[in-house]
């Protein structure tokens, strides 16, 4: 989804939607692809990023969790 944001006076920001996938079997490094493609499942995690940072059309994120 494109959102268009236009503050009178100062700039207008279009920006993007995005809803974020992750591994469908976090947990089981041997389900994590299949045919060298990854399994994967939609999250309820959204985020809104400037249409201008967005490169391609699937971009892979590295995890930043911490154990």
């Amino acid at each position: 989804m494109l959102i268009n944001i236009n503050i009178e006076g100062y700039s207008s920001f279009n920006l993007a939607l995005v809803q974020w996938y992750d591994f469908r079997y976090k947990n089981d490094n041997r389900r994590l692809y299949k045919y060298d493609c990854p399994l994967l499942q939609i999250t309820n995690a959204y985020n809104v990023v400037p249409v201008e940072s967005i490169i391609e059309l699937v971009q892979v994120v590295q995890r930043a969790e911490h154990h």
